[in-house]
């Protein structure tokens, strides 16, 4: 940042990309995005694919966060491509970085799934939302019900 604003302080231009920019709002419960939210997919003449994952059967989230929690992730249809995703839980702030640099990176669905995360972690939220692209992950024994 203070690269940009020399070169702009000397007479040049400096571009900055927001695109992969992490937002996060410190509530009880945090709200957390990053990139593109879907809903100017259609003006953009893009094809999104999301999905949304509820985090009440997740034993580290329902121990210290409560039931009240999810991960929602938009990527491009086809390719699988991460567009954005959306957070809303305590500590989504922790979690969100990690998640701009998939964005940034053009880092797809089945690249955030191959990574082991470790379990009961709040890292481990992003990995099952990137499985719900692929599987039904209720049907996971760290999901069932």
């Amino acid at each position: 940042m203070r690269t940009r604003a020399a070169i702009t302080l000397t007479g040049g231009t400096a571009a900055l990309n927001l695109s992969a920019a992490a937002r996060a709002i410190s509530t009880y419960s945090h709200v957390a995005s990053v990139g593109h939210h879907g809903q100017r997919a259609p003006q953009e003449s893009l094809k999104t694919d999301s999905r949304t994952l509820g985090l009440d059967n997740m034993v580290r989230v329902v121990v210290n966060c409560g039931t009240r929690a999810f991960v929602k992730m938009i990527a491009e249809a086809g390719t699988g491509r991460r567009l954005g995703v959306r957070a809303v839980s305590p500590h989504a702030s922790e979690l969100i970085q990690a998640c701009a640099l998939a964005v940034h990176h053009r880092v797809t669905a089945h690249n955030l799934e191959s990574p082991l995360f470790p379990h009961l972690t709040m890292m481990d939220r992003v990995n099952l939302t990137a499985h719900a692209f692929s599987m039904d992950v209720r049907q996971l024994p760290c999901c069932a019900g």
